[in-house]
């Protein structure tokens, strides 16, 4: 069965968005721009991970993946923003 709604949306919409305008963004850390890059697509079980672990450990990791994190929310939010305006 094909993917519908939020989730097909956010595999062929917002993933690609949140992979490239992660690579624009002044990262702190090296590993996780190397993380993104490795990868084509954004991968969300890494960032699940990254994040995770960025609690555990803190600093300039965390900082970086806390920017991740407002970029994807910032995503979804405009989505639905367009969403709601559409009817």
């Amino acid at each position: 069965m094909p993917s519908t709604g939020f989730g097909a949306w956010a595999s062929t919409r917002l993933f690609p968005t949140l992979r490239e305008d992660a690579l624009r963004l002044s990262l702190k850390t090296n590993e996780v721009r190397a993380a993104i890059e490795r990868n084509k697509r954004w991968d969300a079980m890494w960032f699940v991970d990254a994040c995770e672990r960025g609690v555990r450990e803190g600093g300039a990791l965390e900082s970086d993946l806390l920017e991740l994190q407002r970029l994807e929310w910032q995503l979804l939010f405009d989505y639905c923003y367009r969403r709601a305006l559409a009817g």
